[in-house]
């Protein structure tokens, strides 16, 4: 079985898919299942393709040459490319909505008669619809919602991203609900160790408040600039770092919050994190914190839960397990609520949060481990190519 995938970017800055989806294309690489992966090279990724070719996967990042095609994230050549690549295929899978790689991906399965899967990645949301939502009846009505209608099989991480499908789309075609895999570190930094370079403006002495992410609207940071106002007052010992790449200039709104709320001395930018970088301050933070609005997944979540850290979170994110393994928090979005669960957080020992970040790498090894997540996929690949029993993974309600 050939299967192709195909994502606009996997840059650094273009959020969870640069991780999950050359993730989840090893995983299900196997001597009997080759993959190849198309995409778009913006000129920041920070994928090894040699490491990738390791694993049994063809990458394939087209140059975008012009303003024009980084902002449409299609790469010179990659009509040609998916062509190419889809005579070669059993099945194409595609991930994200709206933009072109995502409608030649659907275009390209139709003409040749081959299942099309789509994992929407958060774009198919309520928050996702709501943003630019004129564009979006407007892509709809021309080419995205035949390409929605003509599906096989979406893919979704939850349960939530599931029930948006339907309930807004009126989708009521198959849906494997299949999270995203994490690479679980086999050895973490001991604490207590020297602070990385990066992070010598976070003041020595203090405990560390991390939100590492996108820095973006919907992941709520002006309200946590409105918490963290008031929360360090009474937790002296704790300083916020936030780590993330600006977008749309949203950062000069974030400062201006934490000025208003008093909080700017308490808190330090610390920049977009490479790979090696993002662990570091995952296993240099004593509590990790995202406020957000939405989340398919929250892969970030997941690796602060893999780096042994607990978490505060919102039900924006999909994770109620944080209760359900006492590794955490999950909050309504509220400003209210939030301070609540970071207060009690900051509250307990060191001994005790510790305690809760082992469970949480227990959670996320024994359920977001990158092997059984691969299996999965396969499965659903086969089913679609094949016939036979939907694999247990896959809704039809």
């Amino acid at each position: 079985m050939h299967v192709v995938h195909i994502v606009p970017s996997i840059d650094a800055d273009r959020g969870g898919p640069s991780r999950s989806v050359p993730g989840l294309c090893a995983a299900v690489a196997t001597e009997d299942c080759s993959v190849e992966l198309l995409t778009s090279d913006l000129g920041r990724s920070q994928v090894n393709a040699a490491a990738l070719q390791d694993r049994g996967v063809r990458l394939r990042a087209m140059p975008c040459t012009s303003r024009l095609r980084r902002k449409a994230q299609w790469g010179r050549g990659m009509g040609r490319a998916l062509r190419e690549a889809a005579r070669r295929a059993d099945l194409i899978h595609s991930h994200g909505m709206w933009l072109p790689t995502n409608h030649a991906a659907a275009a390209a399965a139709h003409r040749l008669g081959l299942p099309h899967v789509i994992t929407p990645r958060g774009m198919l949301t309520a928050y996702g619809l709501d943003r630019f939502p004129g564009r979006k009846r407007l892509a709809r009505w021309l080419y995205a919602g035949r390409d929605l209608r003509r599906t096989a099989c979406f893919h979704t991480t939850s349960m939530q991203e599931t029930a948006d499908l339907r309930r807004l789309l009126g989708l009521r075609q198959p849906v494997a609900i299949i999270p995203n895999g994490v690479d679980v570190p086999e050895e973490l930094p001991a604490p207590g160790g020297a602070r990385p370079a990066f992070l010598r403006t976070v003041p020595e002495g203090k405990r560390m408040l991390l939100f590492l992410s996108r820095i973006h609207p919907k992941k709520g940071l002006p309200m946590l600039a409105e918490v963290w106002g008031r929360l360090r007052a009474r937790r002296d010992g704790w300083h916020l770092a936030i780590a993330g790449g600006d977008e749309r200039g949203h950062r000069g709104e974030v400062e201006a919050r934490l000025l208003e709320a008093g909080a700017e001395s308490a808190t330090t930018f610390i920049g977009e994190l490479d790979d090696r970088q993002k662990w570091q301050a995952y296993a240099a933070c004593d509590l990790f914190v995202l406020p957000t609005q939405d989340e398919n997944f929250g892969i970030v979540v997941a690796e602060a839960l893999a780096a042994g850290k607990p978490v505060v979170t919102t039900v924006g994110a999909p994770w109620a397990e944080l209760k359900e393994f006492r590794c955490g928090w999950q909050t309504e979005i509220d400003a209210g609520e939030i301070e609540a669960a970071l207060d009690e957080a900051m509250a307990l020992t060191d001994a005790e949060r510790a305690e809760m970040g082992h469970r949480g790498r227990q959670l996320v090894r024994e359920r977001y481990g990158w092997r059984a997540i691969g299996d999965k996929m396969r499965a659903v690949y086969r089913w679609l190519v094949a016939g036979g029993e939907a694999p247990p993974c896959v809704s039809r309600s």
